[in-house]
């Protein structure tokens, strides 16, 4: 970089598409069929051998994938469904969507996921489901996690939001559980600008899911077109939560570079690491060495130095870090309808007051990742 240059700035997230989006969305066009068809199919396919799950079933949402899993879950009115409060609204919205309670257990100070511990303590005769969040792509503790809801009859639903590549003791996350949810959005390590999908290995459910993605209907109007077929029946009160063509097709081209991507946001991510983890007054994620994370951001916990001074600090010199999340309990909606108050999960509440999320995308080279533990230093030094 020439002598007083301005660096461009660093973005936290950032897409990786390029002329293979553009054909296979320009075929789509082309082919004249733009709703739910065979392309949705295809994706659907090729996500489950990357998973290893049996079923994979496309939605509108990561929101979408969590409420239709929770409905064929049989999740409903006054039922408990126990979730971590480090994560994005959409988590618990999904919950109250059919009626039910969320239960927040608060979460291990090492890897920001959600506590065993915790877990066990939070378990009523209402309890019926379990959501993990695998934080910033790591995965949860599921051996222990599915081993509680073994004992309890508890049905496990993974948010893998944020951790589409990240692997668990040999096993993809999304086939850790009986379900599990993740997001095509724009900012996440494979995107279809929105989108969602729910991984599974039971049949019975998959076909539910099906239906209830597209009104309940029996059939899907591909179908009905393909086979020169025109009636149907709805056989269940339904949702519009399908995918279009145009996002599958962008979702193949984008399922064909996710080994790339993950390759160089582990790569990204360990260079943080080899900087960072020797820094005073810095903590790191906990990864454990049977775990790969999906890194779909690179979290640090600050010590003793004020987050929020740090924070603006590295947005001013061009690394436009964020925070991830306000205990979703404390955002005004749940505030209101669940009147729980600050101390509820008080290690969620410490993190989120100390976190900051550090960019470690694919678009990121090593001087990018030097420079950015380098203003991390910089602004923990100068207070």
């Amino acid at each position: 970089m020439a002598m007083g240059a301005m660096r461009k700035p660093i973005p936290l997230f950032d897409t990786f598409l390029d002329d293979r989006e553009v054909a296979a969305v320009a075929e789509v066009i082309r082919s004249g069929w733009l709703s739910q068809g065979a392309r949705v199919a295809q994706f659907e396919d090729r996500f489950s051998k990357f998973i290893g799950s049996k079923y994979s079933v496309a939605v509108s949402s990561c929101t979408a994938a969590l409420h239709l899993a929770l409905i064929t879950a049989g999740i409903s009115d006054n039922d408990e469904v126990i979730t971590t409060p480090l994560t994005f609204i959409a988590t618990t919205n999904s919950i109250l969507y059919q009626r039910a309670r969320p239960i927040f257990a608060d979460i291990d100070p090492r890897t920001f996921n959600i506590d065993c511990d915790s877990i066990r303590e939070k378990i009523t005769a209402r309890t019926k489901a379990i959501i993990p969040v695998h934080y910033a792509g790591l995965p949860a503790d599921m051996e222990r996690i599915n081993e509680i809801a073994k004992q309890h009859k508890l049905v496990v639903i993974e948010d893998a939001a944020h951790a589409l590549g990240a692997q668990y003791r040999g096993k993809m996350a999304g086939n850790l559980g009986d379900y599990a949810c993740f997001s095509f959005y724009a900012s996440k390590n494979i995107t279809t600008g929105e989108g969602g999908m729910v991984t599974l290995n039971d049949g019975e459910k998959a076909e539910q899911l099906r239906r209830l993605r597209s009104h309940g209907m029996t059939s899907t109007a591909f179908q009905r077109d393909k086979n020169y077929e025109w009636e149907y029946d709805i056989d269940s009160m339904g949702y519009n939560y399908r995918m279009s063509e145009i996002e599958a097709a962008i979702g193949i081209a984008q399922l064909s570079k996710l080994d790339y991507i993950i390759e160089k946001r582990n790569r990204n991510a360990n260079i943080l690491s080899s900087k960072l983890g020797n820094v005073d007054r810095v903590e790191t994620q906990y990864v454990s060495p049977d775990v790969k994370s999906a890194n779909h951001f690179y979290p640090i916990v600050t010590k003793g130095v004020s987050r929020n001074r740090l924070l603006e600090f590295l947005r001013r010199n061009g690394v436009m870090a964020a925070v991830h999340y306000r205990p979703t309990y404390l955002l005004t909606p749940h505030r209101n309808l669940l009147g729980l108050k600050e101390g509820h999960c008080p290690i969620s509440e410490e993190i989120y007051n100390r976190v900051i999320s550090l960019p470690c995308h694919q678009g990121l080279d090593e001087e990018d990742m030097a420079y950015i533990a380098e203003k991390v230093t910089e602004g923990i030094e100068n207070g």
